[in-house]
């Protein structure tokens, strides 16, 4: 009897071994890539409703081993307006889709992508995502699998008079906000663009709640326009603004030989622009204005080197 309860204890054993040996293996899920989305950047953080955002991020393979197979989609259900990938293997139409093949341990690409946004609305939202499988955005259940890699890009849209700003695509382009002056809005600004300048973030805004740091300065009136072209960058060509003022809260010891204009930039410094221009363009390569009467307004075109703020004085 002692006998056969042990053959029985030992069935039962190789039994319970054998189901564990089937099952175990099976039941470990292979670990998730090492990927990530790195240097995500909005270009620019806020557009005008209807004007096209930029994204820009790194997709990147930080793990050990190497992901034999990569692929990017989005949640737009539109094509991107521009592209830019350093590594082949994308289509845009009828929407983003890339395969890129595999990404070994270590290796990355640089993506730069930009959508029309709403026409309405005080957000635009797209989410880009990482699989291995090549399936579409539509995979919900991608992610409590560790399959896919999420990256929600929001940008603000602002349609407010005293602002315009998008992802520019064309050189010689120009970006203005509201020109109808009055009482609410005692200036306008635009901005128009070297040919060259594609392919990069642009904001023009002016308003009350915009300053800047001007220490020494006197003699300012108007508002401060806060100018962004390509986060910074300077342009030997020259950068063409356009400043509307309404002709009351001009002061009148200024007039169109003595109106002057400030400058605050990051690679200038703070400095009076008073040198009129001498024809369409930068005066020697250096910044200069022209001063003219606009019926009963004042307004300056002046040429700049690069971004900064900007403001009336005399």
């Amino acid at each position: 009897m002692a006998s056969h309860r042990l053959q029985r204890a030992v069935g039962v054993a190789s039994s319970t071994l054998l189901a564990l040996t089937l099952i175990g293996p099976s039941a470990v899920q292979a670990a998730p890539p090492g990927w990530a989305f790195e240097n995500q950047a909005l270009l620019p953080a806020t557009v005008s409703p209807g004007a096209n955002a930029g994204y820009t991020f790194t997709i990147a393979n930080r793990g050990k081993s190497n992901i034999s197979q990569l692929y990017l989609t989005s949640s737009a259900t539109t094509s991107p307006t521009y592209l830019a990938t350093t590594r082949a293997g994308c289509q845009t139409t009828p929407v983003l889709y890339c395969a890129f093949g595999a990404l070994n341990s270590g290796d990355v690409i640089d993506i730069t992508v930009a959508y029309t946004t709403p026409t309405t609305g005080s957000t635009s939202s797209v989410t880009f995502q990482l699989n291995a499988t090549g399936v579409t955005f539509s995979d919900k259940g991608g992610n409590s699998r560790g399959d896919t890699l999420n990256l929600l890009m929001t940008t603000a849209l602002n349609g407010g008079k005293d602002f315009a700003g998008g992802f520019n695509l064309v050189g010689g382009s120009t970006f203005a906000n509201n020109t109808d002056l009055g009482r609410r809005n005692i200036q306008s600004g635009a901005v128009t663009l070297p040919p060259g300048a594609i392919n990069i973030p642009v904001e023009l805004e002016d308003g009350p709640s915009i300053d800047f740091p001007c220490f020494g300065c006197a003699n300012l009136f108007g508002e401060w326009t806060r100018l962004n072209v390509n986060d910074g960058a300077t342009y030997d060509s020259g950068i063409k603004v356009v400043l509307t003022i309404l002709g009351r809260e001009v002061p009148n010891a200024a007039s169109v030989d003595t109106i002057k204009l400030i400058h605050v930039s990051d690679s200038h410094g703070t400095h009076t622009i008073s040198d009129r221009c001498d024809g369409d363009g930068l005066l020697g390569g250096d910044e200069c204005i022209t001063v003219t009467k606009v019926g009963n307004n004042y307004q300056i075109v002046a040429w700049l080197l690069s971004n900064g703020g900007t403001r009336f004085g005399y």
